[in-house]
């Protein structure tokens, strides 16, 4: 589930669907941009609730001790080269 919820940020889907709804005709730019500003929350809330669920899930982890974009997970066959 805590997956599913990280994976869940698809904004650059969510804006080509929006565009391509709105070229043909069958999205209003109002719906258009709630549309947009739903993707957009999709993309700050999901991750810090599926990083709030997984420290819930496992307590012990420390806040900086999960891996994140500035600190990869490195891998022993990493290290190797």
């Amino acid at each position: 589930m805590i997956a599913g919820i990280l994976q869940a940020t698809t904004l650059p889907f969510i804006v080509a669907a929006t565009q391509i709804g709105l070229q043909l005709g069958v999205v209003s730019r109002a719906s258009g941009a709630a549309l947009v500003a739903a993707g957009l929350l999709s993309v700050v809330i999901c991750p810090a609730l599926g990083i709030a669920l997984l420290h819930r899930d496992h307590p012990e982890t420390a806040a900086g001790a999960l891996p994140t974009p500035a600190m990869p997970v490195l891998t022993a066959e990493d290290r190797a080269l």
